[in-house]
């Protein structure tokens, strides 16, 4: 069975797009400009960036297992984690980072575009995203990581971890 995804109107009740992507769409990001929502495809590592003006969608490909988390930065690039343990920056060049670990839970852009936070069991790697370099390696809540989260100002990353333990560093 495939899913749905549905866009309302906040302002009423009515849908104003309803669309079917392929695959099991566990992962969502909207783009910055607000115009295309991307969402992970199957198992076999796809996804999909659904135009939410017209519903058409294009299907992205090269991660080697299921998708589970999306994110974009400031200036539109879409990152993705997948279960194959890598990280992909949809650009021009495609940009792949392999934090040699289990599968990727969560990822997160700095405010400013300029570090990429992501997570695999309980460590969370900061990489700069324009080179792919590695910054440095924090270790957050003692089981993995769920969720990841910069403040306004980019100063400071939370990681939520699934055994219900809020971490936060202070980057400076």
């Amino acid at each position: 069975m495939r899913p749905t995804v549905r866009a309302w109107n906040l302002a009423g009740t009515a849908t104003v797009l309803s669309v079917r992507p392929d695959g099991y769409g566990h992962a969502l990001a909207f783009a910055p400009d607000g115009r295309t929502l991307a969402t992970s495809g199957g198992l076999d590592g796809s996804g999909q960036l659904i135009d939410l003006a017209t519903g058409a969608s294009t299907t992205f490909t090269g991660h080697g297992g299921g998708i589970e988390v999306l994110a974009y930065s400031p200036d539109g690039t879409l990152a993705s984690g997948s279960v194959d343990s890598t990280i992909r920056l949809w650009r021009d060049p495609v940009l792949t980072l392999e934090p040699r670990a289990s599968y990727v839970t969560a990822l997160a852009f700095s405010p400013d575009g300029t570090t990429l936070a992501t997570s695999s069991e309980r460590a969370v790697r900061l990489w700069d995203p324009a080179s792919g370099r590695h910054r440095a390696t924090l270790f957050g809540p003692e089981e993995h990581v769920t969720q990841l989260a910069f403040s306004p100002d980019g100063r400071t990353l939370v990681a939520a971890g699934h055994d219900g333990a809020v971490r936060w560093w202070e980057l400076g």
